[in-house]
């Protein structure tokens, strides 16, 4: 099996769960294309997960095409869980002039971020230092050890080996298929990541407000010079953006008032376990998210015992990801002595002058047009007509993105102050990599806000913004 290969067939098989699973919520070309945006998610991760427990178990490493295999299976048993019932089919949607240019700058901001990336791959073809030291070693690792993994990360003290396997386990499975380690597979692995963000950005916001909005939101993103090189860097911080991209979307539906606009649960809460199963920032990332939602859920008044119902089902599809990860780091991952470090120096969350320098360290790279160009500005402009202007405080579903979004930049900041690292090395090794991690969140919540300018849905939208209330009964 080729590299291309491997890696076509690990989407393909993320792309029919996600297509089984979407069944009652999407219908026509916008299950296709919301099925594409969570492919990646579903494919990589679910062929990590079960490569780390085939292994953890004693038993051989497993590859695409048992991967294949299993999905097909489970395809199969969510779609008698789903039902037949498939969703309404929207009536066709019209594109209207300022539709149609926003898809034309899409499409050629896609191919010219493609072109970039592909360029940097070739000046870097093993990635950044952390792909080398931290991403692609771990997968070599487990394509290499086998069972032998566990005693081998046990014996590193560089490198990162308490890091979850959602990278190095999917690479892993790959290169098991493919036979060797080849380098194309995490470079198009990137590649393939960096893709389906904007995708997804566009897709989500769509549901969310409306489709030229969304189309908006896919051209914010892919305009930041950042982008380009963070795909071809290899690192795990691309995953962990697209995949808290697609668990705050999918639990910020749960709160829209029209049924028709919510992703199905247990699938936000798939991604949502996935984000912990990525990196150890992960963790705190996924634990905001879901205290933002129980925060919001319990406070739904009538709509409570749905929306609790509905973070069941999300806790439900973030088992598989949640058990690998406990077992992962009761069994496999050393003790991290950072987190150690964080946890043991409360004296400094009492010094000023490290909140100070975060603080500005932070406004200082929201300012960077080198990395970042006017992507920033933008989003607050776009926030501040959501909010001001729009009633977008009033929408429960933005709300949980702004708490949500609020948490992960509070908790970036609070990373700095309590580090034991020296502070500002730590800083101008890693903020831009963390704020990227949260980059297409804050861009989701800037343009949904900003999309809530009109009460009845956006003009060119097929969809109005509430489903028609149902008639009064007689009794």
């Amino acid at each position: 099996m080729t590299a291309p290969l491997a890696v076509a067939l690990t989407v393909a098989s993320g792309y029919a769960l996600a297509w089984v699973v979407l069944r009652r919520s999407a219908a026509g070309a916008s299950r296709a294309i919301e099925a594409l945006a969570y492919a990646p998610a579903l494919g990589f991760g679910g062929l990590s997960i079960l490569f780390f427990f085939a292994v953890a178990l004693g038993s051989a490493p497993v590859g695409v095409g048992v991967f294949v295999a299993a999905s097909a299976v489970l395809a199969l048993v969510l779609a008698r869980v789903v039902g037949s019932r498939p969703a309404a089919t929207p009536r066709p949607e019209r594109w209207g002039r300022v539709e149609i240019a926003l898809g034309l700058a899409a499409a050629v901001a896609t191919i010219a971020v493609v072109a970039d990336a592909i360029d940097e791959s070739h000046r870097a073809p093993d990635g950044s230092w952390d792909a080398i030291a931290i991403w692609n070693r771990t997968a070599r690792f487990l394509f290499r050890a086998g069972s032998h993994t566990r005693d081998l990360l046990a014996q590193l003290d560089a490198g990162h080996p308490d890091y979850p396997l959602y990278l190095p386990a999917a690479l892993a499975g790959q290169f098991a298929s493919v036979g060797s380690a080849s380098a194309d597979i995490p470079r198009l692995t990137g590649l393939v990541l960096l893709l389906a963000t904007p995708l997804l950005l566009a897709v989500t916001v769509r549901r969310l407000a409306c489709r030229w909005v969304g189309l908006a939101a896919a051209v914010v993103f892919l305009s930041a010079p950042l982008v380009p090189l963070q795909a071809a860097n290899q690192m795990g911080d691309v995953p962990v953006a697209y995949l808290l991209l697609a668990a705050a979307g999918g639990l910020a539906s749960q709160l829209h008032p029209d049924a028709a606009r919510r992703v199905p649960p247990a699938l936000a809460g798939a991604c949502c376990g996935l984000v912990a199963w990525t990196k150890n920032e992960g963790i705190p990332l996924a634990a905001v998210l879901a205290g933002a939602f129980l925060v919001f859920a319990l406070a739904g008044g009538a709509d409570r015992r749905r929306q609790l119902r509905a973070g069941a089902l999300a806790f439900a599809g973030a088992l598989p990801a949640l058990a690998a990860l406990v077992l992962f780091k009761a069994t496999w991952a050393p003790r991290s002595d950072f987190i150690v470090g964080v946890t043991s120096g409360f004296d400094r969350a009492l010094d000023g002058g490290r909140w100070g320098t975060s603080l500005s360290a932070l406004a200082e790279e929201l300012r960077s047009w080198e990395w970042w160009g006017p992507v920033w500005p933008y989003l607050a402009l776009a926030a501040i007509v959501g909010f001001a202007f729009a009633r977008g405080m009033r929408r429960p579903h933005v709300r949980f993105l702004s708490l949500a979004t609020f948490g992960f930049g509070f908790g970036l900041v609070v990373v700095y102050v309590m580090t034991p690292l020296p502070q500002l090395w730590h800083i101008a090794t890693s903020l831009r990599r963390l704020l990227f991690q949260i980059f297409p969140t804050a861009t989701l919540l800037a343009l949904v806000a900003a999309g809530a300018a009109t009460l009845r849905g956006c003009p060119g939208d097929s969809r109005p913004l509430q489903s028609p209330a149902p008639p009064l009964d007689p009794s």
